[in-house]
This record gives structure tokens, sequence and C-alpha cells, in this order.
């Protein structure tokens, strides 16, 4: 009798020593959405060109994080919510980059720092949108291709309309 319960105290301690280290879901979101205000903050403070962009990647980095978090809680439209500050995000980034007046290829800063980034949005929104059915699948594709509309844009700035 004791030789068959002691595997399930075993299991028992060890989901009790496992739930102790892992912290709460709700735990992490609250701090990345306490990280997002602080970005908007800083975004709000920032008057160079590269700078923005770099906040406004750390923005949409956050909101990636979070709208993973809504599609596991199956909050499609907390979901939808947060591509499309997403989608913001990027599209300010880009509009700031390119009304900044830098050339792309001498002074790639900014501009390398967003392309690299939404090659990274672009392979995290792919297996997103993977992981849902066709209908809800929509809004994470809608952000996927302005994500790379916007890097083709970024790529011709950086090489050349030719080289591209």
């Amino acid at each position: 009798m004791k030789t068959k319960s002691l595997p399930a105290a075993i299991l028992l301690a060890g989901l009790s020593l496992y739930s102790l280290s892992a912290p709460p879901l709700r735990a992490q979101q609250n701090k990345q959405i306490e990280q997002l205000g602080k970005e908007k903050l800083k975004l709000q403070r920032e008057n160079d060109p590269v700078g923005r962009t770099k906040t406004q990647i750390k923005i949409a980095d956050i909101l990636l994080v979070l709208t993973g978090d809504a599609l596991r809680d199956s909050d499609f439209e907390r979901m939808r919510n947060y591509l499309n500050e997403y989608v913001a995000a990027i599209q300010d980034a880009h509009d700031t980059m390119m009304s900044s007046g830098r050339d792309a290829q001498k002074r790639a800063g900014g501009f390398k720092d967003l392309e690299i980034a939404l090659r990274r949005h672009m392979r995290q929104l792919q297996d997103m949108g993977e992981s849902l059915t066709l209908d809800l699948r929509e809004p994470v594709e809608k952000a996927r291709n302005q994500a790379a509309e916007i890097r083709d844009v970024i790529l011709k700035a950086l090489f050349g309309g030719q080289n591209v």
C-alpha cells in the first residue's frame, strides 16, 4: 500500500515545487503592461528619431508578447487590440525614420534596428497565425503583411531600390 502512494506523493511534491518556482502568468502580464506604460512615457519625451524608433521597437516587442498571452487565453478581442497597437507602433517607427531626413545608406542607425526587429516580428506573427484557425487568423496575417510592407520600404532605403 505504501509503494502505490509513494509515486503520487512524489508527483504532488513536484507539482508543488513547480507552482512555487514558476511566477504566475498574471504577474508576468502585469509586468509587461507596466513596462509598456513606461516605454510609452519614454516615447513622449524622446525627440531623437533613432531613439524614438528604438523605443517604438521595444513597445512593439511588448505588444507581441501581450498578443501571445491573449492568444493563449483565447481572448481574441484583446489579441486584436494588441495587434492594432502593434501595427500603429511599427508604422510610427517607420514614419519617424522616413521623415528624419537621415540617409539610410550612410547613417543606417534606426533603419537597421527596425528592419531586424520587423524580420523577427514577422516570424513571431507567422507562428501565431499557424496556431489559429483560418477564421481567427486574419488580424494576425494583416499585422504580418503590414510588417512585411514596412520592412520592404526600409530595405529599399538601406540598399537602394535596385538592389532589393
